[in-house]
């Protein structure tokens, strides 16, 4: 079992009577030496919890594990936000804002018309909204709609909204 991208990974390697056997590494460039810090806690008398996080924290893994079960999490993109709560997994967003309400963070989410796909049709009105405070538009959610929020519309365009860890495609 493997955890994270390009980020510090446990991997949980098997048990023996009084143990448990987990391997903490980094994916990415073998020139590079590991550097992350972990924490272990007890959470019950036979579960423990294993916290990984780089070294500046921009990725961040979980393992659990007891007598009976292993559980993974992770947070790719260092928000603080565990991927499967986060409503825009691979883009930090730390403040989670949806204003559509549609489980899409706007950080990911250039989908304005909602058909699940950002096309012509969003960047016509993108278009309208531009040097307005329109929340929807406001995609880095910094003032008001300009420029940088037509980087990310252009780097969408064509995809669906997302990834989301509240939303399965």
């Amino acid at each position: 079992m493997t955890l994270g991208f390009e980020a510090p990974v446990a991997r949980y390697t098997g048990h023996g009577t009084d143990e448990w056997f987990v391997t903490i590494a980094r994916v990415g460039k073998a020139s590079q030496p590991p550097a992350f810090n972990a924490s272990v806690a007890q959470v019950a008398p036979d579960s423990w919890l294993i916290d990984i996080a780089d070294d500046d924290s921009l990725n961040r893994s979980s393992l659990a594990f007891s007598d009976s079960s292993v559980s993974v999490r992770s947070d790719l993109d260092g928000d603080g936000v565990w991927d499967d709560e986060d409503n825009c997994t691979l883009v930090a967003n730390a403040d989670q804002r949806d204003t559509n309400g549609d489980g899409y963070g706007n950080r990911c989410d250039a989908d304005l018309d909602n058909d699940d796909k950002i096309n012509f049709a969003d960047l016509a009105i993108f278009r309208q909204a531009f040097g307005t405070t329109n929340a929807d538009a406001n995609f880095d959610s910094v003032g008001t709609v300009n420029f940088a929020d037509l980087v990310i519309l252009r780097s969408s365009f064509g995809k669906p909204p997302g990834p989301s860890g509240l939303h399965s495609r």
